[in-house]
């Protein structure tokens, strides 16, 4: 005899909840399911130079929502947004500018899911153009 509201499930089950998909607090949120979050919205702007846009917070977790990066270019110039661990090693370029005439190039990304960048991460800008500028925007949560 089977059991009454049972659920039977035909095709694919998901290994994880819905609910495990991060979104992004809205503008006035400053919790989504009793988690807090601290929207971070961040920009820099360097001359043939490198600068951190932003390092994530120790014992938090920061999710990248969205990424822009620009430059004013000469011929071979480069600009990278990219991640870099606690030892400023690259871990991963976001967007990569690679001019081969002189130019003002830009670029920008979004991601959902989010990307999670762990604590003690770097978001940095570096370029060796005349001009460059980076702009984050995501959110930390305890880890």
């Amino acid at each position: 005899m089977t059991e009454a509201n049972q659920l039977n499930v035909r095709g694919i089950v998901p290994s994880n909840p819905v609910e495990n998909i991060q979104v992004h607090p809205g503008i006035f949120e400053t919790s989504v399911a009793g988690v807090a979050r601290v929207q971070v919205v961040k920009s820099v702007e360097v001359s043939n130079a490198t600068s951190i846009i932003h390092t994530v917070t120790a014992g938090k977790i920061f999710y990248l929502c969205s990424v822009s990066c620009d430059s004013d270019s000469g011929v071979n110039e480069l600009t990278h947004l990219k991640v870099r661990n606690g030892a400023d090693v690259d871990q991963y370029i976001i967007i990569d500018h690679e001019s081969a005439a002189q130019a003002s190039i830009n670029g920008s990304r979004s991601f959902f899911p989010p990307i999670a960048i762990p604590a003690g991460w770097d978001i940095v800008l570096q370029t060796t153009a005349s001009q460059g500028m980076g702009f984050i925007h995501g959110w930390e949560q305890d880890a």
